[in-house]
C-alpha cells in the first residue's frame, strides 16, 4: 500500500486555520473568568493547542453561560 503525500498548500491553509481557531480560543478563555469555563482554563489551552478538534468541543461544552 502507498502512502499518499499531502499537499503542501493543504498542510499551510490547516496549520494557518488552527493557529487562527486556537488564537480565538485562547482569547476567549483570558476573557472568562474561571466559573464560566467547566475546568481548569490551562487544561483548554493545552487541549485547544493541540488539536483543532478540542477548540470546537471546548466553544461547545466548556463554556457555561454567562449570568447577568
Amino acid at each position: 500500500m502507498t502512502r499518499r503525500k499531502l499537499d503542501p498548500k493543504l498542510l499551510a491553509a490547516l496549520v494557518v486555520a488552527h493557529v487562527v481557531v486556537a488564537a480565538f480560543t485562547w482569547r476567549d478563555i483570558a476573557h472568562r473568568d474561571a466559573s464560566q469555563i467547566r475546568g481548569p482554563k490551562w487544561a483548554w489551552r493545552v487541549a485547544s493547542a493541540a488539536q483543532m478538534g478540542n477548540s470546537l468541543v471546548y466553544w461547545l461544552f466548556a463554556r457555561r453561560a454567562a449570568t447577568l
